[in-house]
């Protein structure tokens, strides 16, 4: 979201260079703004500037009715995200218009500015350990990938998903060179229940594009075979907090 003072930067920093004798495509490589945009500033006289201040000073943002929700939240958990707050947003507000997570981001920035609420550099978790669980009550799923080597000593990347079991901490891993789609995914769980001798009542993951495809208000909308999978099979499924992995064992919410 451009600021007055944002403006301000670009049109001074662009003057400044062209003042010094560069040409607009040398500005444009040196601050790394879009040819147009130089173009722009370099035609605009001064009253257009004023103008251009002026509607930025009082334009209204999508989320301006949303504003003291947010500042009250940030007030009270001062770490939060601003993918947090989004969540927030849609599970209180149902009716909230469609944003996209760069717009909730530069929101919640610009409120931490006006009401003077920086978010603190470092997090202090808080972390436990969750209750120790029945045998088979719960696994945690995760997908990685690395670089090995084949038996001619050529660099491959392989890719992989891990299962563990919460309770007994058995691990079972299976391997791909192909990138992981939902067809992987699905073998790869039917290996590890094989592989355990049962499946668990639930299964823990971070949010993954094999398995959620979108998020409405909250709820999370699986891939087509993901969810045909799980219909099938039957276990439910804790989905840690997007954009926050660390919340994998400790703080999760429950989509079923």
């Amino acid at each position: 979201m451009k600021t007055q003072l944002k403006v301000l930067t670009m049109y001074n920093k662009i003057m400044n260079l062209f003042r010094d004798g560069l040409s607009k495509s040398a500005i444009s490589r040196q601050t790394g703004y879009d040819r147009k945009t130089v173009r722009k500033y370099l035609s605009m006289t001064e009253q257009e500037l004023e103008g251009a201040l002026e509607q930025i000073k009082h334009r209204t943002h999508k989320l301006a009715p949303y504003e003291d929700f947010v500042r009250q939240r940030i007030a009270q958990y001062q770490y939060c995200t601003s993918a947090q707050v989004e969540d927030w947003l849609k599970e209180i507000y149902p009716d909230l218009p469609l944003v996209t997570p760069r717009t909730v981001f530069a929101f919640v920035k610009w409120v931490r500015l006006k009401h003077d609420l920086p978010r603190p550099k470092t997090l202090p978790r808080q972390c436990e350990p969750v209750e120790e669980l029945p045998y088979g009550e719960q696994a945690q799923v995760d997908f990685g990938q690395q670089i090995q080597y084949d038996g001619d000593g050529n660099r491959v990347r392989v890719y992989f998903m891990i299962m563990v079991l919460s309770r007994s901490r058995q691990k079972h891993i299976w391997f791909t060179d192909q990138p992981v789609t939902t067809r992987f995914v699905i073998e790869a769980h039917e290996k590890a229940f094989a592989y355990f001798r049962g499946i668990t009542r639930m299964v823990v993951y971070d949010q993954d594009c094999t398995i959620l495809k979108d998020e409405n208000h909250g709820s999370l909308i699986y891939t087509d075979d993901f969810a045909r999978y799980l219909q099938q099979r039957g276990f439910s499924v804790f989905m840690c907090q997007k954009s926050d992995p660390q919340t994998k064992g400790y703080d999760k919410y429950i989509v079923m």
